[in-house]
């Protein structure tokens, strides 16, 4: 695309000033029809989006190394497929204007960025002026109750709970309080997912646009560098210990109060075979012991068939 969507967000720009000037770029005067498809449109992009098991993140936006590389967008395989088009639309705005960064997207992330990023995909994925058009078939008396918030959300292909609040707070036609804590229970009350059950809906057409997008996307191979670059964000960050974030930096001190003149070094074979993870510790003058090739490869694999779903087996602790 032409357009500089970094310059547009760094020069003020609003996420839904940023998702419309997408839009409207990415489908260049043709009809958009709905629901978007958010995984298309990472594949039409040229960038290469995986599913994986994530424990505390919703996402994951990789970078491009070099011209020849493509960026990657690694999306939470565990959560219901409203929450992965919305994320994908959400890092989708981490590639548009944050390009030069990795970001790791943790559930329930508070920083501006997350947030512009956030506003960015549910604008992306439900304009306000379809919406408008949308609330105004079924509004009666200038309010729309709970089943026609149900019918707009399936159209649009977000969950009931986000289209329920930019349906409240940004067109304000939603009768009542409309606090958060009230809107939550209203939504708790109603079941929705029970009601769409009864009504014999299913996510059938959202999981066909992703089926779709994800045929494209094996047309894209990012380089073996993007490939463990991702493994190894996605291993370090998601499965380290609850609780403990620490630099290297700071563990090289650690050793050294210890008294330690060497560490062995184990996690994936990037971690393992590049220098990111010892240079703190070298400059500290600490060897570094790595395992040789043949025990870098079985602890990799350990950790990406073991460690990253359910812990290691003991007989691979043996």
């Amino acid at each position: 695309m032409a357009i500089d969507f970094e310059e547009f967000a760094n020069g003020g720009m609003s996420a839904d000033q940023l998702a419309n000037v997408f839009l409207r770029e990415y489908y260049s005067g043709k009809e958009i029809r709905y629901p978007i498809n958010p995984f298309q449109m990472l594949t039409d992009l040229k960038i290469a989006f995986l599913l994986r098991p994530f424990k505390k993140y919703e996402g994951i936006y990789i970078p491009v190394e070099d011209e020849e590389d493509f960026p990657i967008v690694g999306i939470n395989l565990l959560r219901p497929i409203v929450r992965q088009r919305f994320t994908a639309a959400h890092e989708l705005c981490h590639h548009l204007k944050d390009v030069h960064s990795g970001f790791m997207c943790a559930t329930n992330a508070k920083s501006e960025i997350e947030k512009y990023a956030e506003n960015f995909a549910s604008e992306l994925l439900m304009p306000t002026a379809e919406l408008k058009k949308q609330v105004q078939k079924y509004a009666k008396d200038g309010y729309i109750d709970l089943d026609g918030v149900l019918l707009i959300a399936d159209y649009f292909g977000v969950s009931f709970q986000s289209c329920l609040y930019k349906i409240a707070y940004r067109l304000h036609m939603i009768q009542g309080d409309t606090d958060t804590e009230t809107l939550q229970k209203l939504a708790r009350k109603y079941k929705p997912a029970v009601k769409r059950k009864e009504q014999g809906k299913y996510d059938t057409v959202l999981y066909e646009q992703l089926f779709d997008a994800i045929g494209d996307n094996f047309k894209l191979k990012p380089t073996e560098y993007a490939c463990q670059k991702f493994k190894t964000e996605y291993v370090f960050h998601d499965s380290r210990l609850e609780g403990i974030d620490i630099d290297m930096e700071t563990a090289a001190a650690i050793v050294m109060e210890r008294g330690y003149k060497k560490v062995g070094l184990l996690g994936t074979i990037f971690t393992m075979e590049q220098d990111f993870m010892k240079k703190d510790l070298l400059q500290s003058g600490i060897d570094v012991i790595v395992p040789d090739k043949a025990d870098r490869e079985l602890i990799a694999k350990r950790i990406y068939e073991e460690l990253e779903f359910y812990g290691v087996k003991k007989m691979s602790i043996n």
